[in-house]
């Protein structure tokens, strides 16, 4: 929560510093992105991808401020093997977890032209998320000589959540269409009763239009 309180408060003191270019840097903007990911599960974390879009509605005519908001889905992946004698036999395992999730973001965004610099901006944004699990697979394959077995499971069907609300900060440079990005965020919700909370971290690109 101290890092929350903290951009809320760097978005203050931006807001009232005077904007350079504001009639510009206030138009509103549509943008889709794509993002690498990495979200930890406590034991374990799951490196994926990122798609989204988002349109920043202006807020008011006199400073960069923005209400951010749109859908984002991401995709997860993790896979472990390993292998071990048991009674007189090789033994080979291997595991993996397929995650995917929706997402819609709620973020308070400014827009920081950079003096001097025709469509180079940097926005700094905070928000909440409602975010909704749509599949979490582990898939496990065992081998036993010469003989193999599969199967698949749910992590719904133990304990895992389906819906789950987070927040979130970030930062993106704006250089005419071309938009880079970095997130940080994490769930008020853990992700099962008695799991973890699950950090993300993302940074990618997008296109401003």
């Amino acid at each position: 929560m101290k890092r929350v309180k903290a951009m809320v408060l760097a978005l203050a003191a931006l807001s009232v510093a005077p904007a350079i270019s504001a009639s510009d840097a206030s138009q509103p903007y549509n943008r889709v992105t794509a993002m690498y990911s990495n979200r930890s599960y406590g034991d374990l974390s799951t490196n994926g991808f990122e798609i989204g879009y988002v349109h920043g509605f202006s807020l008011t005519d006199k400073l960069p401020l923005f209400f951010q908001t749109g859908v984002k889905m991401d995709m997860g992946f993790k896979g472990y093997s390993g292998s071990d004698m048991w009674d007189n036999d090789f033994v080979k395992a291997d595991l993996n977890l397929t995650t995917m999730s929706f997402s819609v973001p709620l973020d308070l965004a400014y827009n920081i032209a950079i003096g001097g610099v025709s469509g180079v901006s940097i926005s700094p944004y905070i928000g909440l998320n409602a975010k909704l699990n749509a599949l979490a697979d582990v898939k496990a394959k065992a081998t036993v000589g010469s003989q193999s077995a599969s199967q698949t499971e749910s992590l719904f069907d133990n304990g895992m959540r389906r819906f789950q609300l987070g927040w979130h900060i970030g930062a993106g440079l704006n250089i005419d269409c071309l938009y880079i990005g970095l997130q940080y965020g994490t769930d008020f919700i853990a992700v099962a009763e008695d799991g973890n909370h699950t950090p993300t971290v993302s940074v990618g690109v997008g296109y401003n239009f």
